[in-house]
């Protein structure tokens, strides 16, 4: 006796066969389809992500220096930044440093 879990999983691959059918045998993918791939992707392509890279890291800095100011530097406690965030306070330090930041910074 076959169980039915075997039945449904020999089904459901004979569904996926079906669905490839009108794929090309030999694994080849067509130019359009490799275009978009990260293999394909110049190096200028690279650089231009390094450069949005750098703007999520301005707006992070820029962000953290808010609340930073907002607290008056302040980084634990109920009114910290780290609380406002929902950061723990030593993720907080760690992006700080990261960042370059310190509490100097948004006391100026």
């Amino acid at each position: 006796t076959s169980s039915p879990g075997l039945h449904a999983g020999s089904t459901a691959s004979a569904s996926r066969a079906g669905s490839l059918a009108g794929a090309p045998s030999n694994g080849s993918i067509d130019a359009a389809s490799r275009a978009g791939s990260p293999a394909s992707t110049s190096r200028a392509g690279s650089v231009a992500g390094a450069s949005r890279a750098g703007s999520l890291e301005d707006a992070e800095r820029q962000h953290i220096l808010a609340v930073l100011r907002q607290t008056r530097g302040v980084i634990e406690g109920p009114t910290g930044a780290a609380r406002i965030l929902d950061l723990h306070p030593n993720t907080l330090r760690s992006r700080m440093k990261k960042l370059g930041l310190s509490r100097a910074h948004a006391i100026s």
